[in-house]
């Protein structure tokens, strides 16, 4: 089911529920994912308050929920999302285009969200894509990242563990970290298939903010994930 309804002060938001979970989706500015939750349950995305409603103007917004972006992190990176987007639905996906990034610090990108909800349970297919609308190339990597609630975890699948022998030389993930990454916070927790990193309101580290990104093979497939925690 698909609904067209207010939500919090946007006038333009979309609902998409099978019956078992809902999502939210922000047409007036983003795209953003600014729900995800059981039917008529909380939602497990967290929302900034502050910015709830707000559209229009040239100040970047978290807004929360899910969105994306592009790294590397420079002035571009923060174009604001707060103009209305493009609704339209392909198959049984749904796609959230936003508008061409053409003022400054823009490049003359456009992001787009198509999210395709399981017709039951709780599954959801969220496609991102950057296109470039400019005359010129450039470089650039697709970044999602998913704002969550307090009191949540995000769990980074690894690869199996294997013994070394003669077929297991090379390595099999890369883990990105920052200046502020400290794995002695009680936060990370490094286990042999999953690093997990726990959402906490006060934390009680060296630092507020905790960030990490993994890149890793499992059954055949590249999987990035990164956690940020603040």
């Amino acid at each position: 089911m698909i609904e067209r309804f207010s939500y919090r002060g946007w006038n333009n938001a979309y609902k998409l529920s099978n019956g078992v979970v809902e999502l939210v989706v922000t047409a007036d500015v983003g795209p953003r994912i600014i729900f995800y939750g059981f039917r008529n349950g909380e939602n497990l995305l967290h929302e900034v308050e502050d910015d709830a409603g707000k559209t229009g103007g040239s100040e970047f917004r978290l807004y929360g929920g899910h969105r994306l972006w592009v790294s590397p992190e420079v002035p571009r990176t923060y174009y604001p999302d707060n103009n209305p987007v493009e609704v339209s639905q392909h198959g049984n996906a749904i796609r959230f285009m936003a508008q061409r990034e053409e003022l400054p610090p823009g490049t003359n990108l456009r992001k787009e969200l198509e999210i395709d909800l399981a017709r039951t349970g709780s599954q959801v297919r969220i496609t991102n894509r950057v296109r470039n609308d400019d005359t010129r190339s450039t470089t650039l990597a697709p970044w999602s990242p998913t704002m969550m609630g307090a009191g949540g975890r995000t769990i980074l699948p690894l690869s199996p563990r294997i013994a070394m022998d003669k077929d297991h030389y090379l390595p099999v993930g890369v883990f990105a970290m920052w200046s502020y990454t400290d794995f002695t916070d009680p936060r990370w927790v490094l286990g042999a298939s999953y690093i997990q990193l726990q959402h906490l309101a006060n934390p009680q580290g060296q630092f507020r903010e905790q960030m990490g990104a993994f890149t890793t093979r499992k059954a055949g497939e590249l999987i990035s994930a990164g956690a940020i925690s603040s």
